[in-house]
This record gives structure tokens, C-alpha cells and sequence, in this order.
């Protein structure tokens, strides 16, 4: 976790997304609302967003199905976010959705993919939902499957009591906070 949060603040950027719903055959998913972001997950079409296309989801797809499954269908759908950003304004505001979620606790997904220092891709899901003590959770995964020398191997889920959030500048602050591992 530490080291996702190195790689953003040496990169210094968040990247895009937009605000419909719709995902082109570039790679980039747009942020907006999803009637059924279960159904996303999967078929494989939660938002990718990787302009260059390298990142491969499926991994974390199916990591994040569980998830995306417990969702009700009215849940926001954040969209995805990849450094460095091709449209600043746009990641600010998935990004932005993101933090409204977790300020009053609704139901929403967003993903944020970057690159190591090697070049290789991590993403992250972030689920964030109402808990049955009446607070607020976030179910982190990091998806490590690509990244060839981090020395952690597949899909990792965290359970977040908290979640630092400011999307008002780049480059965000998104840090999960009082975690503990589920897998």
C-alpha cells in the first residue's frame, strides 16, 4: 500500500475519466452512473482505462465481482482513473466522486490504475458502502498480477475503516487508512 502511494506521489498525477457511462474501444471508460456495475465486473467491462492499453483487468474482474455483486443497483459508478492524467478536470472529478461517496456514505466503485517505477501496471478498486454499525467501509483491492518485481503475487483485499480523500487539487491524496487484510 505504501508503495501505490509512493508511485502517486512521485508521479504527481491522477488520470482521466469523464462523465458518462459509456466505454470506447480505446481503453478509456468514462465516469457517470451504472445501473448494474455487478453485471460489469463479471462481463469483464468495469472501466479499464489504460490508454495503452497494457493493463490486463481480468484478475482483478474477478477479484472484485464479489463485491461488485453486494452493490444495490442505484450505486455510483465512479469510473477509472490512470496516471499521468490526459484530462486533469476529468480525473478530478472521478476522483471527486469518489470522496462525495465516502463523505455520505453511498454505495460506489471507482478503480485507479498507475505504473510502477518499472513500468509496470498496479490497479486499485475501491467499494465504498454503508457497514452494519451505521459508519462507513471501503473494500480496497490492489491488483499486484502484473507487476513483475513487487514481490506480491495476485489480487490483495483489504477491509478500510477510513479513507482519506481530497480530489480539490492534483495530485489527490486517496489513502485507505485502518486496514486490515480479508485474504
Amino acid at each position: 500500500m505504501y508503495r501505490f502511494l509512493a508511485v502517486i506521489l512521485l508521479m504527481g498525477w491522477a488520470c482521466s475519466s469523464g462523465s458518462s457511462s459509456d466505454t470506447d474501444t480505446s481503453g478509456t471508460t468514462d465516469s457517470g452512473n451504472s445501473a448494474d456495475v455487478g453485471a460489469d465486473v463479471l462481463s469483464a467491462n468495469l472501466p479499464s482505462c489504460d490508454p495503452h492499453g497494457i493493463y490486463d483487468p481480468t484478475s482483478l474482474n474477478i477479484a472484485a465481482a464479489e463485491y461488485a455483486f453486494s452493490l444495490p443497483d442505484d450505486a455510483t459508478e465512479c469510473g477509472c482513473v490512470y496516471l499521468p492524467p490526459e484530462d486533469n478536470a476529468a480525473a478530478l472529478q472521478s476522483l471527486q466522486c469518489l470522496c462525495d461517496a465516502w463523505a455520505s456514505c453511498s454505495y460506489a466503485h471507482f478503480r485507479f490504475i498507475t505504473n510502477t517505477i518499472e513500468g509496470d501496471p498496479i490497479a486499485d478498486d475501491y467499494f465504498i458502502r454503508p457497514n452494519a454499525d451505521s459508519g462507513c467501509e471501503v473494500i480496497h483491492l490492489t491488483d499486484w498480477s502484473q507487476d513483475a518485481f513487487g514481490g506480491v503475487e495476485g489480487v490483495s483485499t483489504d477491509w478500510c475503516g477510513a479513507l482519506q480523500c481530497d480530489a480539490s487539487q492534483m495530485p489527490p491524496t486517496i489513502f485507505p487508512d485502518e486496514c486490515h487484510p480479508l485474504n
